[in-house]
């Protein structure tokens, strides 16, 4: 078993893989209602209604227990916030560096069921992957980011800016994504100013 930590009636724990089965996420709901979305026009970004439900089928949630798995066995980082049984939150970040001075690491799901939205977990979740990233040498954080209003929100509110080095493979992957990064040593200055 990984490290444990409690926190108000939650279990955070990072995942080896071996703790990451077929039914790791069996519970999880990634269902949003999405209202508005940030797409670019031009050379900036404009907030538009595009209505649709976001939510994932049972092969795309076991693809992304497939990424949790494979990310855990290379190094990475495998975090979950754990309600009893069921996973609350959940992160990946990849160990490998990347970008022109590897100064990049790579955040690759950032989740958090429905269920447990707006209660500080993604806030939590976050933190931790900032500072297993710094621990490794990053600079930034790399966040392929969903484009809809919420989320969008969250990153802006964490310190994140659009990509100075764009990744073509998410890129390619989501284009309606918007390529994200989040300087950490920024984000750990402004973290400590809420602090005091």
């Amino acid at each position: 078993m990984s490290r444990t930590e409690l926190l108000e009636g939650f279990l955070l724990r990072k995942c080896s893989a071996t703790d990451i089965g077929p039914d790791f996420l069996k519970g999880y709901c990634r269902y949003q209602e999405v209202d508005r979305v940030w797409r670019k026009r031009g050379e900036r970004y404009e907030l538009v209604s595009e209505p649709f439900v976001d939510d994932w089928d049972a092969p795309t949630t076991a693809r992304v227990v497939g990424i949790c798995r494979e990310c855990a066995a290379s190094g990475g980082l495998v975090a979950a916030v754990f309600d009893g049984m069921a996973v609350a939150a959940f992160v990946v970040l990849a160990r490998q560096p990347f970008g022109s001075r590897k100064q990049y690491a790579d955040l690759l799901e950032m989740q958090v069921s429905r269920p447990y939205r707006r209660k500080g977990l993604g806030r939590l979740l976050f933190r931790l992957c900032a500072e297993q990233a710094w621990a490794w040498g990053a600079e930034k954080l790399y966040i392929s980011a969903h484009s809809a209003e919420q989320p969008q929100a969250f990153y802006r509110a964490m310190g994140c800016t659009l990509a100075e080095e764009i990744n073509p493979v998410h890129a390619e992957q989501e284009p309606c994504d918007i390529q994200m990064e989040c300087l950490l040593e920024r984000f750990f200055a402004q973290q400590n100013e809420k602090t005091n």
